[in-house]
């Protein structure tokens, strides 16, 4: 994998939490060139070992990883890396992720966010954060820095590319219309009745957005709302069926709005020395900033105090501002003349000089 190959991922992008989020991250380039490159073969929607059986034919192995998926049976390849038809090094690993089934129906959902382009520690640190499950892959990489994130999976042209949600009800409902009809004698034309294009309702107020909905002539089934960084509180950030698929008059549509942006516990961080600090604060995904003053109580190198405090909620990005000790403060004094005293005067004048004594 040469070149980063995962396209933005932006708000609309929604995920179980927990959800694995596999990230390709660069090792440098390969120490010694490929012996040959081979086309890489597509693979979504197939059976686990049907998909395996052929990267073997086309050269190459896997790296196999499972995730929620309630667009693909058990078993049936999710997405891939590298893409179909991609140039890859022979006997190089290949990125399959593997249903295993749709996620518990009371799973929140979150926005996926993109980090290829991100180093290693910071890709991770974001996608936690996102409360999802980062997954990393080393691979070589000539044009790639080492380190940094070549691409992730998955990611939205692999979300997009995934099929339509089948809808459970709609089955029933169309099992009990043909048994009411054999029963009747009667004939019945299936899949008849007017068909309307879902509006994009994206980007949309939720007040708006249902408005439109409605006035196309469908129905807004159910409204989710979600903690998220990267949409305006209040409006839609995705939407199912989405917009401009043809559906039946009538129909209703599902709606996930941005309920504001996602909050965190602030960890206290005090008496922690400042890598440690920095770094606890950062994996909770807060920014930071240091400042150094003299403090009588607290070692040197230690954080003195922070704000906001420990166990405040605030929103992810939040800086959190902390004060790293440089221990007591030093006070310069004047040195006393005392040559030519007595030892009892000349200690008696650097005493109250405030300094120590020390005869030699």
């Amino acid at each position: 994998m040469a070149q980063p190959q995962s396209p933005p991922v932006t708000p609309g992008a929604l995920l179980p939490s927990g959800s694995r989020v596999v990230i390709v991250v660069s090792k440098g380039a390969s120490p010694t060139p490929p012996a040959a490159m081979v086309s890489v073969p597509a693979l979504v929607g197939l059976p686990q070992g049907d998909a395996l059986g052929k990267l073997q034919e086309a050269g190459m192995t896997a790296q196999v990883f499972n995730d929620y998926s309630d667009r693909f049976k058990r078993g049936e390849v999710i997405g891939q890396l590298p893409v179909p038809n991609a140039s890859a090094p022979a006997g190089s690993d290949a990125v399959l992720l593997v249903s295993s089934g749709a996620a518990a129906s009371h799973t929140t959902h979150v926005t996926l966010p993109n980090v290829v382009g991100k180093t290693e520690s910071e890709a991770v640190s974001a996608l936690q954060t996102a409360s999802l499950s980062p997954q990393v892959v080393h691979e070589y990489s000539a044009s790639v820095p080492d380190g940094v994130v070549i691409a992730q999976l998955p990611n939205l042209a692999s979300l997009a590319e995934q099929p339509a949600k089948r809808s459970n009800w709609l089955v029933w409902v169309v099992t009990a219309v043909v048994f009411v009809a054999l029963m009747a004698g009667g004939f019945f034309i299936l899949g008849g009745g007017k068909k309307v294009a879902v509006p994009d309702v994206t980007t949309q107020a939720q007040a708006v957005a249902e408005k439109m909905i409605v006035d196309a002539g469908l129905e807004v089934s159910s409204v989710t709302t979600t903690a998220t960084s990267g949409a305006v509180e209040g409006t839609v950030m995705a939407q199912s069926p989405a917009g401009g698929e043809q559906v039946k008059k009538g129909a209703k549509v599902d709606l996930v709005v941005a309920g504001g942006k996602q909050m965190v516990q602030v960890p206290d961080v005090r008496n922690q020395n400042q890598a440690d600090a920095t770094k606890a604060l950062q994996d909770a995904g807060l920014t930071v900033t240091v400042t150094r003053a003299a403090n009588p109580t607290v070692k040197q190198g230690l954080v003195a105090e922070q704000t906001p405090p420990g166990g405040q909620s605030v929103p992810v990005g939040t800086t959190v501002g902390i004060v790293v000790s440089t221990g007591p403060e030093v006070q310069n004094v004047e040195v006393p003349d005392v040559v030519g005293m007595s030892q009892a005067d000349a200690n008696n004048a650097l005493a109250e000089a405030g300094l120590k004594v020390a005869v030699g």
